[in-house]
């Protein structure tokens, strides 16, 4: 299991906050969650430039011990990021195992499980498209959801350069938690739990499937801090956070469970069930 945090935004946004100084930061997850486990096994940040390319940084140490993640967290200034910090449950610690996996524009994170996947995994090979199933690099389970993932998008959105619609990203996301649903039931008593969280520079979704996840709306005007650099008096800051457990302040909402959250361009914000 792991822990993760992503937001959007009209302007550019430091996490400083919510991943190194709030009393709940990933960076505190990562040492020790609500559940009282901790997420110890590497750490990865991926944020976008303004022409919408992603760039993903990784270690292997945990990110409350890493002075590089404390660095990066303060300096990294971005409309678009997606935070994870590992708990290794399927393939060993090593960075081609490390979230998020990027594949184009689009990354990719996970926070659960599909339960018995060694065993179970075959169908789902299958069905990742020949070109991208070359691609894989590591052996997680969440690699193989995200391109299995990817080869839907691109077959309903006619390929993955351009930006799809929340319509399509709802579509995929719903066949895809059914057919993972089926190939990787209950085994020994644990449900497979798919937490996913994707982004594109424009776009970003995630998935409740077994486990928390928790949804902010933020809003400014004029000097905030939420952005870095002060807003005219008459312009407003908008921003979505997503994560795992809430990292610090109020108007936090549970994401209820088997639910699809959309953020679009405009960062209005759309659900979707997913049962």
């Amino acid at each position: 299991m792991c822990r993760l945090f992503a937001f959007r935004s009209t302007g550019p946004l430091c996490g400083q906050a919510s991943l190194c100084a709030a009393g709940n930061s990933l960076a505190a997850q990562s040492r020790r969650d609500a559940r009282g486990e901790s997420h110890r096994d590497g750490w990865g940040l991926a944020s976008f430039d303004g022409d919408g390319r992603p760039h993903v940084t990784k270690s292997l140490q945990a990110a409350c011990d890493d002075r590089a993640f404390d660095d990066l967290a303060r300096s990294v200034v971005t409309t678009t990021l997606v935070v994870h910090v590992r708990q290794a449950s399927v393939g060993n610690t090593a960075l081609e195992n490390t979230h998020p996996f990027v594949h184009g524009r689009w990354v990719f994170a996970h926070n659960g499980t599909l339960e018995d996947f060694a065993a179970r995994k075959g169908p789902l090979l299958s069905a990742i498209p020949d070109d991208l199933r070359q691609m894989i690099r590591g052996d997680t389970d969440s690699e193989h959801v995200f391109l299995f993932w990817l080869g839907r998008l691109r077959a309903a959105a006619g390929g993955l350069d351009r930006s799809p619609s929340v319509d399509t990203i709802t579509a995929t996301f719903q066949q895809t938690t059914k057919l993972l649903d089926g190939w990787f039931p209950t085994h020994q008593g644990e449900e497979s739990k798919f937490n996913f969280v994707v982004a594109d520079g424009r776009l970003l979704a995630a998935t409740r499937w077994g486990h928390a996840l928790a949804c902010r709306e933020r809003r400014g005007n004029g000097v905030t801090a939420l952005s870095v650099r002060p807003l005219h008096a008459d312009e407003t800051f908008r921003a979505v956070e997503i994560a795992s457990e809430p990292t610090e302040g109020d108007g936090w909402r549970e994401v209820p469970d088997r639910t699809l959250v959309v953020v679009d361009e405009r960062l209005d914000v759309h659900t979707a069930s997913l049962a």
